[in-house]
């Protein structure tokens, strides 16, 4: 017998904004490296992107490998409109979402060290 169950809907939606934020992160990594020109931002990590639920808002997490993380945000704030335009050439979507940089915590050993010291 066949499986005559419809799709679910809720799956559906939840496979699509992963498929969107892995299209985001991606993109804002190579965009960082190759189209911006702005040394300071090569050394920044693209670790994730998280869409909310309306594709509106992209939620992407960094690392920093090399440089200060108050000194790399401020770069990043100052070229979002940049990298937004340079991201609306690459993917075609209904709307470009807009960008929201996040340091990622889970990768900061500088800190892990500082909480296993005390």
């Amino acid at each position: 017998m066949g499986d005559n169950r419809l799709p679910d809907r809720g799956g559906a939606v939840i496979e699509r904004r992963e498929r969107v934020a892995s299209l985001v992160s991606h993109n804002v990594a190579a965009i960082l490296l190759e189209e911006l020109g702005v040394e300071e931002l090569k050394w920044v990590n693209i670790t994730g992107c998280i869409m909310r639920k309306d594709l509106k808002i992209a939620y992407i997490y960094y690392s920093v490998i090399k440089g200060n993380r108050e000194e790399i945000q401020k770069a990043l704030e100052r070229e979002k409109k940049r990298i937004k335009k340079y991201l609306a050439k690459r993917i075609v979507l209904k709307y470009m979402p807009d960008i929201v940089f996040k340091p990622d915590k889970s990768t900061d050993l500088d800190e892990l060290f500082r909480e296993i010291k005390e």
